[in-house]
């Protein structure tokens, strides 16, 4: 379902998951672009991360 939507929906719907789920939620874009190559390669990473910890019991 989610391949059929644009990149940046995608991108959007997965932060606000990862928000609601108390994850930090970060994407990574590098240029691995060669300089002698006249197309543009870009890596983009996911990162998610698990915001806080346990609950403190009393």
């Amino acid at each position: 379902m989610l391949q059929k939507l644009p990149l940046g929906k995608r991108l959007a719907i997965t932060a606000l998951l990862a928000s609601i789920a108390g994850l930090n939620f970060s994407i990574h874009v590098i240029d691995i672009s060669n300089s002698e190559s006249r197309s543009t390669n870009i890596k983009m990473e996911l990162e998610l991360r698990f915001r806080g910890g346990l609950p403190k019991s009393k």
